[in-house]
């Protein structure tokens, strides 16, 4: 898989609430439903840090967003 960073510079430049509507639309293509509500600032940023920098960690954001799975809408 080839990572498009002008795509991830533009996600991660976006506010907490259009940032996780995309993490959505991204879910939902590949099977699965995450809750309408908004992580943490804490989680949102845990996933910024994972995937924004210089070295992406997809795992760790992944970890972040499993962690939503469960949860009701």
């Amino acid at each position: 898989m080839k990572i498009n960073r002008e795509k991830i510079e533009a996600l991660c430049a976006m506010p907490d609430d259009e940032l996780w509507r995309e993490v959505q639309k991204i879910a939902s293509g590949y099977g699965f439903k995450l809750p309408d509500k908004v992580p943490s600032k804490e989680d949102m940023q845990k996933m910024r840090n994972a995937v924004c920098g210089t070295k992406i960690n997809l795992t760790e954001a992944l970890k972040i967003i499993n962690n939503y799975r469960g949860e009701k809408r």
